[in-house]
């Protein structure tokens, strides 16, 4: 589950303060509901089987026109009874009347166990002395049973697991059921089979029939997390190869994997009455199933498994295991276990050097090089070079196809099997499983390989080499680990303009030291060109690039320069892909489907690449686009899913930068504990790594809340914040943060005209020097809301900031500038189009639940709504109000003078003017100076 108890801790964390571990765990979601839980919400529970479900609600709408049937088949562990409990549960809710037994296999040997569980606790004579009664008087009575009940209305008849449902009840059942004609009747019963066949319990002819198959890989994992915190991805391919996507088998599994015993298992006493070759067949089986993630895939030709068995009748041998239930034969003679437990079963008690002897066989039989390769390592005991080398091949060959998890147990592989003294090749190999285990999602296991070797490496090119990777997988310490690997470096400059690449990055990108980010940059893009490194010059370029748009001198040539070097080298699976860098910049501008576009795109190649690792950053990248696109649900999924990637991969520092996302939208949707959560985790992991830019995040999140909830002092002291901090930093590009924007908003609505005259000047003089369309609009927005302040003509900037904004496709942003345009049309008198603005902004903030804004919205539309007044003559409050106008004073002071809220000075002053038809705070002076004689 996403949101586990807040007391919850993520593992690894050891590195973290300890004041820090109390902020990783998001805070559990509540229901705003309340009440009972319904059957709609039950069904959220139920992951995976929305066909099912759309089928169980389809069934229970028919029974009223009856009689109808519906039975739910699947092997052990694929969740049937979950489904007829939410049948049960759903058929009671709508009123029908519900008549249930749930059968186990003790129970077929007491007659009639079932129909007193669906007709006891009352006289009738149908549940007495069953065992005695002639089964066809059974029958007679269950029919009865059921005539007398649907005559009040509905009837369900719900049975779990048939299969095990007595003779006599079931015999009587299906005399009954076999005999309703127009009664309206459902009978729900589930069946325990692996496969759908035209088999159906209780004679059932004229039903519905859902059989439930394995499920895909990605939703194994969201069904074992209210169990299973954590899943690195190869621990998850693992889990739904061995289950064939049953996640019963799936926790079974993981159960047994973290108690360390062995789960109990019906097919121990199955395999003892094997034959031998029987059993020798099985197990060869067993170690042949393909490393494949797909279920399809874990079939093997049975040519291969006759060669490697051995056995002299391997028909019979066949013959003998599919009799006994434990494996299926295709038509195209490929061989499968039923149930991968039948697999686990097979090879518990084999002598390990019986399992090398297999392997070896294998290792010439596998069609699949990776398979293969993999094969002819554990076929290996004794360290062997040729056999490392292979295994070294095999490895970066599966890197490529996306295959990460596999090469990183071959990469394993060749550094068991690297024979001493071949110390070169033990790094190099030693290296690329850090990589590959870090790109399969398996951080924790990456960093604990990366902190080995550089316990055992003396200074030197190789040590480099592996501080460098350890900074991709922890930021903590990055500055330390980079600055001894430049003293390491000796004179390889190759490694040396990559280390100070790394140093760019740390500084420019995230301690917010911008200027010294610039400086290791073109040092590092200087000497990548000298040396004609593409790989140096397409990463040094982008990250130089990025951060000079960060610092308002943004460099498009840079960015060009380093797409183009990229395109012609493979770039680490761990990222810093130069197209990313330039997507943000494009979202910073205003080129927002540009930059969606190209997330997008890394998105899909990371996962071709088989890249865990870059899996939540990429979703961090497309949950900031859906925060600026104003999708404020999507933003939040896509977040979660990425909070999720990380945790299951054990990448702290990934979770963090989803936070800011996350948090923004949960703040603009007053979210408070979520986005309280996600602040928290901004700041203690920027004050605990050094990385000021998170405290900034924070401040933003926290000011957008209090935004939100209207409390405009509070937020304009958090956006203020976050504005000194990004000045102490160097940004000043207002569309990477939003500070001057976010600043100027604040100050208007408190009523401070010169700070916002102040930083609608900074902001002018930052737009100037970037060719950004999404800044140029920011800019009209600020000006628009001091000339709002200022009581002159407000509507043209803020009518151009909104058309903009909806133009480029910040949708949210333009809401909350429509609003400030709503204002400006009412002062102005102009209701109609005051009207028109408010209807759309609140349509558009309830769209995407942000409810608080959409009541903002709607109270400016009923002041739009109010009727004009019959008389220029003002109320004792509005000759208050306007005395005060007349003598300087603003809305805020006005409110405080006279103990009401803002917003109730706006509305007398709206009311003022239309009275006596004037447009702005000077004409009503004049017109007091004017009725008074003065």
């Amino acid at each position: 589950m996403l949101y586990p108890e807040r007391d919850a801790a993520l593992p690894h964390l050891s590195r973290l303060p300890a004041a820090t571990h109390r902020l990783i765990a998001l805070p559990r979601r509540r229901s705003v509901t309340g009440g009972t839980v319904g059957s709609t919400d039950r069904a959220r529970r139920i992951l995976g089987r929305t066909d099912a479900l759309d089928q169980i609600d389809r069934f229970i709408d028919e029974v009223a026109a009856g009689p109808v049937t519906l039975t739910i088949s699947g092997e052990h562990g694929m969740g049937r009874t979950s489904l007829w409990r939410y049948a049960v549960a759903a058929a009671r809710d709508r009123g029908l009347r519900v008549v249930a037994t749930r059968s186990a296999e003790e129970d077929r040997a007491v007659a009639g166990t079932a129909m007193r569980d669906l007709f006891g606790g009352g006289p009738d004579p149908a549940t007495e002395n069953l065992s005695a009664t002639p089964g066809f008087d059974v029958g007679r009575r269950a029919l009865d049973n059921l005539r007398r009940l649907a005559a009040d209305g509905p009837v369900l008849v719900a049975v779990d697991d048939a299969q095990w449902l007595d003779a006599l009840s079931a015999n009587g059942l299906r005399f009954a059921i076999q005999r309703l004609t127009e009664q309206p009747v459902g009978v729900l019963s589930t069946m325990a089979t692996a496969l759908p066949g035209p088999e159906m319990p209780l004679g059932l002819r004229y039903g519905h029939h859902v059989h439930l198959g394995p499920l895909a890989a990605d939703m194994l994992r969201k069904i074992l997390a209210s169990t299973v915190p954590t899943v690195s991805r190869p621990e998850l391919v693992r889990a739904h190869q061995l289950s064939g996507g049953n996640p019963g088998l799936a926790l079974d599994l993981f159960r047994s994997g973290h108690s360390g015993r062995e789960q109990p298992s019906e097919y121990h006493r199955l395999l003892s009455d094997l034959a031998p070759d029987t059993l020798t067949v099985l197990r060869v089986l067993a170690l042949s199933t393909p490393s494949a993630a797909d279920p399809a895939a874990q079939r093997v030709v049975a040519g291969v498994v006759a060669q490697a068995s051995g056995v002299d009748d391997f028909a019979g041998a066949v013959r003998e295991a599919e009799a006994a239930g434990l494996i299926a034969v295709s038509e195209e003679l490929t061989l499968g276990f039923v149930d991968q437990h039948a697999a686990r079963a097979a090879l518990a008690g084999m002598n390990p050097l019986d399992r090398c002897t297999v392997h070896a066989r294998l290792s010439d039989l596998d069609p699949d090089p990776a398979d293969a390769a993999r094969h002819r390592a554990l076929a290996t005991v004794l360290p062997e070079e040729s056999v490392a080398f292979e295994m070294e091949a095999a490895a970066a060959q599966c890197a490529d196809r996306g295959r990460s998890d596999l090469a990183a147990d071959l990469a394993g592989h060749a550094v068991r099997l690297t024979p001493p003294g071949h110390n070169d090749a033990a790094g190099r190999r030693a290296r690329a499983e850090v990589d590959y285990r870090a790109a399969a999602g398996e951080i924790a296991r990456a960093i604990d390989l990366a902190d080995r070797l550089l316990a055992r490496l003396p200074p030197g090119p190789g040590r480099a080499q592996v501080l460098a990777k350890r900074v991709f997988l922890d930021f903590g310490e990055s500055q330390n680990f980079l600055h001894q690997a430049l003293l390491d470096v000796g004179e390889d400059q190759a490694l040396r303009a990559r280390i100070l690449d790394l140093i760019g990055w740390q500084y420019g990108l995230y301690q917010g030291r911008l200027a010294d980010g610039v400086r290791y940059s073109r040092q590092a893009l200087d000497l990548g060109r000298r040396l004609d490194d593409a790989e140096v010059v397409a990463q040094a370029g982008a990250t130089l690039a990025a951060t000079l748009s960060l610092g308002g001198h943004p460099r498009e040539d840079l960015f060009t320069e380093s797409i183009r070097r990229a395109d012609t080298v493979r770039l680490s699976p761990l990222g810093r892909w130069p197209s990313v860098f330039w997507a943000r910049h494009l979202l910073w501008s205003g080129r927002l489907d540009e930059a969606r576009r190209i997330f997008l795109r890394a998105e899909s190649d990371a996962i071709k690449r088989g890249s865990e690792f870059q899996r939540p950053y990429r979703l961090h990248d497309l949950a900031v686009a859906e925060v600026c696109a104003g999708e404020l649900r999507t933003a939040r999924a896509e977040a979660e899913a990425g909070i999720q990637a990380a945790r299951d991969a054990g990448n702290e520092q990934a979770v963090s930068w989803l936070a800011h996302p996350l948090g923004l939208a949960a703040a603009l949707q007053r979210d408070t504990s979520t986005a309280q959560w996600c602040s928290e985790l901004l700041a203690g992991w920027g004050a605990a790594n050094d990385q000021p830019p998170r405290q900034a995040m924070a401040d933003e999140v926290r000011g957008d809340l209090a935004a939100t909830a209207g409390d405009w002092d509070t937020a304009f002291a958090c956006f203020h914040r976050m504005l000194e901090q990004l000045d102490a930093m160097g940004y000043q590009h207002p569309g990477a943060r939003p500070a001057l924007s976010r600043v100027v908003e604040a100050a208007t609505m408190r009523g401070d005209l010169p700070t916002a005259i102040e930083l609608t000047a900074r902001l002018v003089a930052q737009a100037s020097e970037l060719a950004a369309p999404l800044v140029q609009s920011l800019v009209s927005a600020a000006q628009g809301q001091v000339a709002l302040l200022r009581d002159e003509d407000a509507v043209p900037a803020l009518a151009r900031a909104v058309d903009g904004l909806d133009r480029l496709g910040y949708r949210f942003e333009a809401g909350r500038v429509r609003l400030a345009l709503t204002r400006a049309l009412l002062r102005d008198g102009r209701r109609a189009a005051a009207r028109t603005a408010a209807t759309r902004a609140a349509g558009y903030f309830t769209e995407v639940e942000a409810h608080a804004w959409a009541v903002t919205a709607e109270e400016l539309r009923v002041r739009a709504d109010a009727g004009a007044p019959r008389s220029g003559v003002l109320t004792v409050a509005e000759r208050q109000i306007a005395e005060l106008v007349a003598a300087g004073r603003m809305n805020r002071e006005i409110a405080a003078a006279l103990f009401v809220s803002t917003s109730t000075v706006e509305a007398h002053l709206t009311r003022i003017y239309r009275k006596l038809q004037l447009r702005h705070r000077t004409e009503l002076a004049a017109w007091v100076r004017q009725a008074s004689g003065r």
